[in-house]
C-alpha cells in the first residue's frame, strides 16, 4: 500500500481583532473574534445595557451606537484602572495625564448614561389581540 504524501496543513491566521481598539469605530464590536475575552466581556455589557432599555428591536440606530461607544468606553475605564492601579504599586504615583484620561473617559460614560437613561424601560409585548392582526 502506498502511502500519501500530505500537504501540510495551513495554519489558521485570524483576521479579526481580538483586543480592544484605542479609538472607537462604529460597528467594532461585529468585526471582532467572538472566541475573544475582550469580545466576550464587551458583548456581555452590551446586551445588558440593550436588556435594562427593553430589548434590540426597541431601541434606534443612535441608541444602539450609544451603547456600544458606552462599552467601548466601559472597557477603557477599566484598563486605564487597572494601568494606573499596576503603576501606583509600582511606583507609588499616580500618573496626572492617565487620570486626566480616566477623568474624561469617565465623564463622557456619564454623557451617554444620562442620553440612555440609568431608569430600566419594559419590553413592549403584544397583546393577543394585536398580534393576531399583525399576522
Amino acid at each position: 500500500m502506498k502511502k500519501r504524501k500530505h500537504k501540510p496543513h495551513k495554519k489558521h491566521v485570524n483576521t479579526k481583532p481580538i483586543a480592544l481598539a484605542k479609538r472607537y469605530r462604529p460597528g467594532f464590536l461585529s468585526q471582532m473574534d467572538q472566541r475573544s475575552r475582550v469580545y466576550t466581556a464587551l458583548k456581555e455589557t452590551f446586551d445588558e445595557i440593550v436588556a435594562d432599555k427593553g430589548g434590540l428591536e426597541n431601541l434606534s440606530a443612535i441608541q444602539r451606537s450609544m451603547i456600544e461607544r458606552f462599552c467601548h468606553l466601559k472597557f477603557c475605564v477599566q484598563c486605564l484602572e487597572q494601568r494606573m492601579a499596576a503603576r501606583v504599586g509600582e511606583t507609588g504615583n499616580i500618573d496626572k495625564d492617565e487620570l486626566s484620561k480616566l477623568t474624561l473617559a469617565i465623564n463622557s460614560m456619564n454623557g451617554l448614561g444620562k442620553q440612555l437613561g440609568y431608569k430600566r424601560e419594559a419590553k413592549q409585548v403584544l397583546n393577543l389581540q394585536s398580534y393576531i392582526k399583525s399576522k
